[in-house]
Parts: C-alpha cells; sequence; structure tokens
C-alpha cells in the first residue's frame, strides 16, 4: 500500500488533479482532502442549492464526481485557530480530531501530521493550509501509486512522496 500526499497552493490545480485521477480509474473512497472552508467555496463551482442531490451522483444521466462534489459531501468542522476546514476522506477526518486535541491552529495540525510524515514535511503542509492551500492524498496499492505520484506534480502538487516507503 502506497499513501502519496500532495500540498496544491491552488485550488484549480488540486481540481485537475483529483479529476485526472478519478478519470484513471482511482476511486474517491481511496483520497483525502483538508482545506478551509472558505478557500473550497470561493472555488468550488457548484450551486449549493441543489447540492444535496449532486454529491449523490445522480444528477440526472451525468454522474457527478470530483474535488468540488467530493468536498460538499462533508460538513466543515470549525478548527480554533484556523476557521472552518473541510476534511473529506475517513484519514482526514481522523486526522483534524486529532488536530483539535494537539493545540489551535496550524501547531495542532502539524502535530497531529507528524505521525505520518517527518517534522519538516508536517510543518510544510500545515503551513500550506493555512495559507489557504489544500492537502491531498491517496491511499492505492503499491504498482499504482507511481502513477497517482506523477499525476499530483503535473498538476504542480509539491512534497509529492509516499512517507511511509
Amino acid at each position: 500500500m502506497k499513501v502519496i500526499y500532495a500540498l496544491f497552493g491552488r485550488y484549480a490545480d488540486a481540481r485537475g488533479a483529483v479529476k485526472e485521477l478519478l478519470d484513471q480509474g482511482y476511486n474517491d473512497d481511496e483520497m483525502n482532502v483538508i482545506v478551509q472552508a472558505d478557500i473550497a467555496h470561493e472555488h468550488m463551482d457548484l450551486d449549493f442549492s441543489s447540492v444535496g442531490v449532486e454529491v449523490t451522483d445522480e444528477v440526472g444521466t451525468r454522474t457527478s464526481r470530483g474535488l468540488d462534489p467530493f468536498l460538499a459531501a462533508h460538513t466543515p468542522v470549525p478548527v480554533p485557530g484556523l476557521g472552518e476546514v473541510y476534511a473529506a476522506g475517513d484519514l482526514a477526518t481522523m486526522l483534524v480530531k486529532a488536530a483539535m486535541v494537539h493545540g489551535a491552529g496550524a501547531d495542532g495540525l502539524q502535530s497531529a501530521l507528524k505521525d505520518f510524515v517527518p517534522l519538516d514535511v508536517a510543518q510544510a503542509f500545515a503551513g500550506g493550509i493555512s495559507r489557504g492551500g489544500l492537502l491531498f492524498w491517496i491511499r492505492t496499492g503499491d504498482e499504482r501509486g507511481g502513477i497517482a505520484a506523477q499525476t499530483l506534480r503535473r498538476y504542480h502538487g509539491q512534497y509529492v512522496d509516499d512517507y511511509v516507503g
């Protein structure tokens, strides 16, 4: 199993990477995202009055997939020092809950992240989120990890790596 992380400075880059990963056959249940809710709302291309329908993947004959519906299917949680944050995916949800135990803002997030990545990378990820970036990671089979990493780099993902291996 590979866990490939990437920090995106621009929401649009993350959106493009997620779309391509989905097109390549990865599933959104393999994906995790943490981003400040204000940043997501500023860039989401969704009609929030119909988002309840869109996130079910049943929009007429068209399937609604991608980063925007993936995030919109979750409720932002208030994180002291960061404001409301989307934590989409099981691991992202657990990480944000752990961050709230560790302290406020980027420091709490960094403390929670350092259990999964080296300290300098945890600092970069936490700082990136606090500055409006988006942290994305995907858990996939060893044979597909390299393809996912290439895709994330192509869309300007930073610190792209599997920090466990």
